[in-house]
């Protein structure tokens, strides 16, 4: 995990996948990178924890999120992630690299029902 910085922020992230993913996201450089972790047994039969990085991306211009991102949401990260903050939700064009806010969503928390359908 390069570059890994105070200012690196941890967020879960909620998607299709198979394994458990979360992003880590620096605010001053746009950078976004998805990881995904897991446990397996190793060669010695010993249950081993797994981590590798997915994608990265970068957001072209990484001021517009102007909150606390607590949450990422995606059903195909290979054209879009949401971030969630306190106040705004932002949808990330990972092809592009542009932002767009919704403002004034107040979304607290979210829930996936189903890679249809998301609780927020």
């Amino acid at each position: 995990m390069q570059e890994l910085k105070e200012i690196t922020k941890v967020i879960p992230f909620f998607s299709p996948a198979k394994n458990p993913q979360f992003i880590l996201y620096n605010n001053d450089t746009g950078k976004v990178r998805i990881y995904h972790h897991y446990y397996a047994l190793n060669k010695d039969k010993v249950n081993t924890f797994y981590l590798a990085i997915v994608k990265e991306f970068t957001i072209t211009n990484p001021k517009l999120i102007t909150g606390n991102i607590h949450t990422a949401i995606s059903t195909d990260y290979s054209k879009f992630l949401f971030f969630i903050d306190e106040k705004n939700m932002y949808k990330f064009n990972v092809v592009t690299g542009e932002i767009k806010t919704y403002t004034d969503q107040n979304i607290a928390g979210v829930q996936f029902l189903d890679n249809t359908f998301i609780y927020a």
